[in-house]
């Protein structure tokens, strides 16, 4: 895209377009962290040939932990990223809140459901994806180059979210129940238990909080830091199941010890 970009706009387009990108970026190594160490526990349960419940479960279970980070980090980017973007990149930078937006809310999904690629990997079923994935960054560059004309560095984060959605999203699920036996309707049922109350009412304590009358880095670091601390203590009371709250314990326990 910023390629697309510097070709048909300003280099100072590109250059909001960068800030995005790298605000995208950062939410993508959170993930990708995660991940990392759940491939090894997906080849271990196809190795043991565990059941498509037995892979919905680890799902579940990855999931609820990403979505509870991810749609923390991302309610915090939505009311507080053009404070941000503002105070680290400049005033001049701060439509590169609304391209960071669209992206990584288009990104939402694969990115919870990461894991599955790792499942699919495990299985040796992943090729079908990887094809999935040439077409949708061809589908990205055709796009792109349209809207762009249309709707400038909106219409690039547009081209990209397009295919995200319709590839990495619904093909995605649909393959992911059929080759790597994933019970979707369940997964999603079970992913969102409670938690849905916790990203409701996290957003609208964002929003309170952001009334504040506080500037500057200070006043974005005490609203952050309000907001995350309102925000753990709703998914400890709200989000967590039972079985949640007894890891989460035994974690600590381990940690201190």
């Amino acid at each position: 895209d910023q390629l697309i970009l510097g070709m048909v706009t300003t280099t100072t387009t590109v250059a909001i377009y960068s800030v995005a990108m790298q605000i995208n970026d950062l939410f993508l190594q959170f993930t990708s962290s995660i991940t990392s160490v759940l491939l090894p526990k997906a080849t271990e349960m196809e190795v043991g040939n565990s059941s498509g419940e037995k892979f919905t479960d680890f799902m579940i279970f990855t999931g609820r932990i990403i979505l509870i980070i991810y749609s923390c980090m991302t309610i915090g980017l939505y009311t507080y990223g053009k404070n941000f973007i503002s105070l680290w990149a400049g005033i001049d930078f701060v439509e590169a809140w609304t391209v960071a937006m669209i992206i990584i809310l288009a990104s939402a999904i694969p990115r919870i459901q990461a894991p599955a690629n790792d499942i699919l990997k495990a299985k040796k079923k992943h090729g079908m994806l990887t094809s999935m994935y040439a077409g949708m960054a061809v589908a990205n560059v055709v796009l792109s180059i349209i809207l762009i004309k249309h709707f400038g560095i909106v219409g690039a984060a547009i081209g990209t979210a397009i295919p995200l959605i319709l590839g990495n999203t619904v093909y995605a699920n649909f393959y992911y129940s059929k080759y790597a036996e994933i019970n979707i309707t369940r997964y999603f049922k079970e992913l969102l238990n409670k938690l849905w109350a916790v990203i409701i009412i996290g957003f609208i304590f964002s929003k309170v909080i952001n009334i504040i009358h506080i500037y500057g880095w200070l006043g974005f670091f005490i609203k952050g830091s309000m907001f995350t601390i309102v925000y753990i203590l709703l998914t400890w009371i709200i989000g967590l199941t039972k079985n949640e709250k007894n890891m989460a314990k035994k974690l600590f326990k381990i940690n201190r010890g």
